[in-house]
């Protein structure tokens, strides 16, 4: 308790009779006084006190949440101080170190008093005013260095969390300097690393702002302009981020992504692919990632503005979506994703799909197989069967495939000849998705009545198929 009674300070002098005035105010100065009194102490406690100190601000509502932001931004700047002896006497213990959670605690306490008190905004333009360097992890102007990363994302984190109002509010700060808002203040790498700042859900709130979605559409395209002249810059946009992009996108929808982290060892499933020609494993796999890609309700839909292209840069550096997904490959949930594009969703999503700009990044990387499947329907098709057409065969192009397989007659040309690399027949990924079309379009038609069924996207008249 070293230090705790410095936060002490004579209270209000008055007769006793001050206290039967009917405004009350002597008494109400002395709540308030000894209110301030509590956090002075508490803070004094430093950060042994920091949970009381938290608990405290959040249910008092005697103190003066002005005085008690202003008290707390300066401890807070002391913590985070490059000189040692400031920092250990605001943390008021004598570790060796601390983590960057553990050097947060006033920001927190802060935090809490805008939530709790209706004060955020004051309290984000304080941080901003006199803590804008680790906000934005720009180099000090005392020392010249930049603050740590952790301690950095730490603060960020706090503020997202504070409150379902703080990343709008965090984005309309304004920098004091260059006098721009918080986003456009950031460094490119620092917006990488801000941008998908998650929750324990793997949610993040920063990706649902459109002003931080804008800056990562207008990155991605960027990026897939690269890959088409062959100068693709990958400092610009690592893989690791695309990955995380990836899941992130998956996360806030609320789709169910274990499935594709678990390896397959059931004994049923063992003895099926034992059995199995490989075909069944490519369609059970198919089926996995359509449910990976499937949004739950009240989630804000799935972002597939964001989430396609960042497949597609994967699928072209041949970057596995995830180092740990067994199941489902990059191209999988491309396709996957491509085909639920477009489609009515369980809910009204936050962000209407951009087919047009898709096709175009599907067109400017060449991936047919993406393109067809976000076209859909028997066009979407006749596109699927012609690039594996055009993969299987020699001196044939896309044009002269969609026309043999449109024409009745089917028979290619005697100059066309077929990929053969081995004398026995060996099924291969290209007869397996031949195979997965003709089970989803053919062998799935139950009734007659399908037959005369109104279609809707994505499906395909199953004798025009066959």
């Amino acid at each position: 308790l070293e230090g705790l009674l410095d936060g002490i300070v004579p209270l209000y002098q008055g007769s006793e009779d001050d206290f039967d005035a009917p405004s009350k105010e002597p008494k109400a100065s002395v709540l308030t006084q000894v209110a301030d009194m509590t956090i002075g102490c508490l803070v004094k406690g430093g950060l042994a006190m920091s949970k009381t100190l938290q608990s405290f601000v959040s249910r008092n509502l005697n103190y003066d949440p002005a005085r008690a932001s202003l008290v707390l931004v300066a401890v807070a700047v002391r913590c985070v101080s490059d000189d040692p002896a400031t920092a250990k006497k605001a943390m008021g213990s004598t570790p060796t170190s601390y983590s960057s959670s553990e050097l947060l605690w006033p920001v927190r306490a802060l935090l809490e008093v805008g939530v709790s008190r209706d004060y955020l905004t004051p309290a984000l333009v304080l941080i901003n005013v006199a803590m804008p360097d680790e906000l934005r992890r720009k180099p000090r102007e005392t020392t010249g260095r930049r603050p740590a990363l952790d301690l950095c994302k730490s603060m960020v984190s706090s503020i997202l969390h504070a409150s379902p109002e703080a990343p709008e509010q965090l984005l309309s700060l304004i920098e004091e300097e260059s006098r721009v808002k918080y986003w456009q203040s950031l460094e490119h790498p620092t917006q990488l690393e801000f941008s998908l700042i998650t929750f324990e859900d793997g949610r993040s709130p920063l990706l649902r702002q459109p002003e931080v979605r804008y800056w990562a559409l207008e990155i991605l395209h960027r990026a897939i302009g690269q890959l088409s002249s062959a100068v693709e810059e990958k400092d610009f946009m690592p893989s690791s981020w695309l990955q995380k992009l990836v899941l992130t996108c998956l996360h806030n929808a609320g789709c169910a992504t274990d499935t594709a982290f678990e390896a397959d060892t059931g004994e049923a499933t063992v003895k099926a692919d034992r059995d199995d020609d490989g075909s069944v494993q490519y369609r059970r796999r198919m089926a996995m990632a359509l449910e990976c890609v499937t949004s739950r309700e009240g989630n804000g839909g799935l972002d597939f503005n964001l989430l396609v292209p960042a497949l597609i840069l994967l699928k072209s550096r041949n970057e596995q979506w995830h180092d740990e997904s067994r199941q489902i490959s990059t191209l999988m949930l491309l396709k996957a994703a491509c085909h639920i594009a477009g489609r009515p969703q369980r809910d009204e999503p936050l962000f209407s799909t951009d087919m047009s700009t898709l096709m175009k990044h599907c067109g400017m990387t060449g991936n047919v197989a993406a393109a067809a499947f976000l076209i859909g329907g028997r066009d979407g098709f006749v596109l699927r069967c012609s690039d594996l057409l055009v993969k299987s065969a020699e001196a044939i192009d896309m044009a002269k495939a969609e026309q043999y397989i449109l024409e009745e007659d089917l028979r290619l040309p005697s100059s066309t000849a077929i990929h053969d690399g081995e004398d026995e027949f060996v099924l291969t990924d290209l007869h397996r998705s031949v195979l997965w079309l003709l089970e989803d379009h053919v062998l799935n038609v139950h009734t007659f009545g399908e037959f005369h069924a109104v279609r809707v996207r994505g499906q395909v008249d199953a004798v025009f198929a066959a």
